[in-house]
């Protein structure tokens, strides 16, 4: 139980946690990221659908990773060994037994059923969107530069005008949400 990934492991060996150890030591995700970036920006029917099948395997990847991490998180500062029933819970897919974790948003589309925390990333992630957005139409570049550079009426513009509102508008449901909760 000295190694830095497998304390858990090393009780509840051939488990999942055991099975996502070497998937992160091995690097999957990032050889998915790889696999996606060498497709290209193509818009052909075969590309477009890899790119969504690769999209979604590494983001179920990283939802079950980082539902083994509660486990670790547990392990670590309790020492609490994850019993089988939460092990059997897991899948390999990034489900668990319960239902399959969403990205921003539930099933539905509501956001209250996502922990306070993910909101609180969320808004953060979509502030920070924004701002590169709206520096895109102010400089033409992500970031803000000294000399102001608008960008013309081009379809661009209108593109990341309409990403923007869009934005905007779930930004807004995100800080009702978090208000909400208080």
């Amino acid at each position: 139980m000295t190694s830095s990934f497998h304390g858990p492991v090393a009780v509840a060996r051939g488990s999942s946690i055991e099975q996502v150890s070497s998937l992160s030591e091995s690097d999957h995700v990032t050889q998915l990221t790889l696999c996606r970036g060498a497709l290209g920006e193509g818009n052909e029917a075969e590309v477009k659908a890899e790119r969504q099948r690769l999209s979604a395997e590494m983001d179920s990847l990283t939802s079950y990773m980082d539902e083994l991490w509660k486990l670790r998180r547990g392990y670590d500062e309790r020492g609490e060994v994850p019993t089988g029933e939460q092990l059997k819970a897991l899948k390999p897919g990034g489900a668990t037994a319960k239902g399959q974790e969403h990205d921003a948003q539930g099933a539905d589309g509501s956001l209250s059923e996502l922990p306070t925390e993910r909101l609180r990333v969320r808004r953060r992630s979509i502030v920070t969107q924004l701002t590169r957005k709206r520096n895109l139409l102010r400089y033409q570049q992500p970031t803000a530069c000294g000399v102001e550079n608008v960008m013309p009426d081009c379809p661009l513009r209108v593109k990341t005008e309409r990403q923007i509102a869009s934005l905007t508008e779930e930004l807004t449901r995100v800080e009702y949400e978090l208000a909400r909760r208080g």
